[in-house]
Order: C-alpha cells, then sequence, then structure tokens
C-alpha cells in the first residue's frame, strides 16, 4: 500500500504520511505479520518495521527509480506479509515511478 497525503504543507505530509505508516505497521506487526517500509534517504530513521530500505533521495528521482524494482524484489524475497512506501510526486519521472508502484501495491493507496 502507498500512503500519501494531498494537503498541508510539506513538512506537514511528511510528517502525517510518516505516522499513519507506523501506525499501519504496528497494527500488522501486532496481528503477527512481516511488515516491511520503503522509506527514503531522509524519512527511513523515522520508519518502525520488521524490515525497512531506502529507495533513494527525493533529491534524486533518478536513484529512486534505479532501486525500484531491487527493492521490490528484496520484500519479495524476504516474505514480507505486508509492504508500506511513501508516495512520489507524479511529475516527470515520479509518474513513472508511481506507476510502478502502484501496480505492486494491486493499486491499493491510502489517501490522507
Amino acid at each position: 500500500e502507498i500512503a500519501s497525503c494531498l494537503v498541508g504543507s510539506e513538512m506537514c505530509i511528511r510528517d502525517r504520511v510518516i505516522a499513519r505508516i507506523n501506525e499501519l505497521v504496528k497494527e500488522k506487526e501486532e496481528e503477527g505479520h512481516k511488515v516491511g517500509v520503503i522509506g527514503t534517504d531522509e524519512t527511513l530513521d523515522s520508519y518502525h518495521a520488521d524490515i525497512l530500505r531506502s529507495i533513494g533521495s527525493r533529491q534524486k528521482p533518478e536513484t529512486v527509480a534505479a532501486n525500484l524494482y531491487r527493492i521490490l524484489r528484496e520484500f519479495d524475497d524476504l516474505e514480507c506479509d505486508y509492504m508500506y512506501s511513501e508516495s512520489f510526486f507524479e511529475q516527470g519521472l515520479g509518474n513513472a515511478i508511481m506507476n510502478r508502484m502502484l501496480k505492486a501495491a494491486g493499486y491499493h493507496l491510502i489517501t490522507l
């Protein structure tokens, strides 16, 4: 699932997304599931999950795109039951990133 927020300042959005993902992770872990989070270099330390991976820096969308398939395969190899990720702006390369992430998430999008 991909969490995003469409209202408010960038910092507010980031904090709300992090808080919501951490809530979802806690719920799933308490149910006994193995949970992973895809964050960015800027936010990874804010998450609490069994598996954490940085997809790269938001400042360099080309690194995010380059790491996307590798990270998705890692989560699959680690037999992760649930995976959560931040969303990315759907402009330029971000559009391709979000297209692939949405497909991987089965089009499950959490809007804050």
